[in-house]
């Protein structure tokens, strides 16, 4: 077994890593991610055919009347535009590369905190019967409770 963090072989009996001390989680299972190949055959086609039009592009400046630095100013613009295009799927695959860490919960020791735990809370009366108005509530709950004069 191998650290998830730092690479290094890790003992099944132990619980932490040796060199890096990050808890090893032996329920983890590595899924490799597949959109990095998917984006990476994007760039290449984006790629070819880029390069592919530039030759159609190029036939079609030479033949018009522009001047030469005009047409390299186009085939340049061109060109850098076709590599941003393909540094974008390129970029992608690079940052998905990594394998992801999936967790699996097979514990079941689970208990929660002692502070989680059901407590004896004071429980709220049920409604006697239902007020007409907020008004009307009020009076009855006031004529209730004996009121101490000075």
């Amino acid at each position: 077994m191998y650290c998830s963090h730092c690479g290094t072989s890790i003992p099944e009996k132990l619980n932490y890593c040796k060199n890096c001390g990050s808890r090893v989680d032996k329920n983890a299972v590595i899924v490799n991610n597949s959109s990095s190949r998917s984006a990476m055959i994007a760039a290449g086609s984006i790629g070819v055919v880029g390069l592919a039009a530039v030759f159609p592009l190029l036939k079609i400046l030479l033949e018009s009347r522009l001047d030469q630095p005009a047409v390299l100013m186009v085939l340049f613009g061109y060109l850098v535009t076709l590599f941003l295009l393909v540094l974008m799927p390129v970029a992608y695959a690079w940052r998905r590369s990594g394998d992801t860490i999936a967790y699996t919960d097979e514990r079941n020791d689970y208990a929660p905190p002692q502070s989680f735990r059901g407590s004896v809370t004071a429980r709220l009366e049920a409604m006697r019967e239902p007020a007409v108005s907020v008004t009307e509530h009020t009076t009855r709950t006031l004529n209730e409770i004996p009121i101490e004069r000075r």
